[in-house]
Formats: structure tokens, C-alpha cells, sequence
């Protein structure tokens, strides 16, 4: 009875999946960058979330289409407020220092929204900012805001 189960042992052993297997983990913890069992757990991985992980990749580029649109919206609409503020100002309409300051934080933005995205047409705010900061510091350097 000894015999047949060292016998069962040793064909279990000796056999091509156990093998397989042992080796397979030996790789694991050698100190080469092999790692054969995240390979394995990748690819079965990949295959039963093929599908889901094409779609989450077409969301994050829609996701960074968005954010594309939605940053030039804001740039505009930053345009806007400085050309309508320059209006103000060419028909002597005063303004409170904090109008200033929040038309400057407009005018921040829309600096650095054109500088990191040279092929935005920005050339039509750029009178408009040059008054603005000019009237600022006229306004400053009399401290005559409203």
C-alpha cells in the first residue's frame, strides 16, 4: 500500500502539468524580470475584457475631446468678457477694483489657454488686454477705481 502511493506521488509529480507548473513558479521568484504568471493572468485577462476595455479606451478619448472643447469654450468666452470689458472702458465706464481684478484672472486664462494652444485665433483680444492693463495701472497709480 506504501509502494502504490509513493508510485501515485511520483507519477503525480513527474507529470508534464506539475512540472509545467513548478517551473513556471521557479521563473516567478528568480530575480530575472520574468514574471511568466502575470503574462498568463494579462492575456486571459485581455481576452474576457477585450471588449470592455476597448469601450473605456474610446471613453477616455471622448473624455479628452470634451475637456479639449470645453477649455476652448472657456477661452472664448474669456475673449468675450475681455472685449466686452475694453468696451466699457472706450466708452469711460468705470469700474471697481474688483471688476479689475476679475477681468485680469480672465485675461491670465486666456494667455495661458493661447500660449499652450498656438493654432487658437487669439490675435483679437490683443489691443484690447494691452488698454485694459494700461487703464489698471492709470487707475492704480491715481487710485481712482469707482
Amino acid at each position: 500500500m506504501v509502494t502504490e502511493l509513493l508510485e501515485y506521488i511520483k507519477e503525480f509529480v513527474m507529470s508534464p502539468s506539475v512540472i509545467l507548473f513548478g517551473a513556471i513558479t521557479l521563473i516567478e521568484f528568480v530575480p530575472i524580470k520574468i514574471n511568466p504568471w502575470k503574462a498568463i493572468f494579462t492575456w486571459v485577462g485581455n481576452a474576457i475584457n477585450g471588449e470592455l476595455l476597448k469601450k473605456v479606451d474610446n471613453l477616455d478619448s471622448e473624455m479628452k475631446d470634451l475637456r479639449n472643447v470645453c477649455d476652448e469654450r472657456d477661452a472664448t468666452l474669456n475673449r468675450t468678457h475681455i472685449l466686452h470689458f475694453n468696451d466699457e472702458i472706450l466708452h469711460q465706464k468705470e469700474h471697481t477694483k474688483e471688476h479689475f481684478d476679475q477681468i485680469l484672472d480672465d485675461i491670465t486664462n486666456y494667455e495661458a489657454y493661447c500660449k499652450t494652444h498656438p493654432n487658437y485665433k487669439n490675435n483679437k483680444a490683443g489691443c484690447a488686454i494691452d488698454n485694459i492693463k494700461r487703464t489698471y495701472r492709470k487707475c492704480m497709480d491715481k487710485n481712482n477705481f469707482l
